[in-house]
């Protein structure tokens, strides 16, 4: 196997946005704005996040990754979510390692979670993303400590290569859709699989109903 090392890089802008206290307004804003601003932005930059409701700080919007271009040239990337209420955007320039090893730290090194969702390669109507919003803000399940809606951004290069050109296919897609929760207590376990999955199974349904 032979690999082609990319060019080094220096410094990267490491890029957090956050919307504490989110209202599902502004939730639904975040999505909405998301879903089309990963499909039309830069490929220099990504980011992953979602909605989460927590014990500790309710239900607020969030999102982080890295820009590879200063932070004059990345702010004007994020435009889109500056004009939200309530943003608080923070950018740092600092080593691509720095930067790499401060967004493994917010991974804690063993819990108990499910996740699981799908690829999305379409814009979602404002019933969908309302009803994306409506799993967020429903009351955590028994022994949960999180409930999240997550997404994880795909295009930029992913999209140059096509579907079957490689072992990885969903390569059409914008960004990656995940319904999450997380519990200390394992005896929680079966009932928030099941919540997962379930919850899943209802949007799906919708979906396609494109309720």
């Amino acid at each position: 196997m032979k690999f082609k090392l990319p060019p080094k890089v220096d410094k990267v802008t490491y890029v957090q946005i956050y919307y504490p206290k989110a209202s599902k307004k502004i939730q639904h804003e975040f999505l909405n704005t998301w879903q089309t601003w990963i499909d039309e932005v830069d490929e220099n930059i990504n980011l992953n996040g979602g909605l989460y409701n927590t014990l500790d700080d309710g239900v607020y919007a969030y999102a982080r990754g890295i820009s590879y271009k200063n932070i004059e040239e990345t702010q004007k990337f994020l435009e889109p979510f500056y004009n939200i209420q309530g943003a608080k955007i923070y950018l740092e320039y600092e080593l691509f390692l720095e930067v790499v090893n401060k967004i493994a730290s917010g991974y804690t090194p063993y819990e108990h979670f499910k996740l699981t969702g799908r690829f999305v390669n379409r814009y979602y109507k404002s019933r969908e993303i309302s009803n994306l919003v409506d799993i967020v803000n429903q009351n955590r399940h028994k022994g949960s400590i999180l409930t999240s809606v997550n997404i994880y951004g795909l295009g930029g290069k992913v999209k140059d290569i096509g579907n079957c050109d490689s072992a990885y296919y969903y390569r059409d897609a914008n960004y990656i859709l995940l319904i999450q929760s997380i519990w200390e207590d394992n005896v929680y376990k079966k009932e928030n699989v099941d919540w997962v999955l379930e919850i899943l199974n209802i949007f799906m349904i919708l979906q396609k109903a494109h309720i």
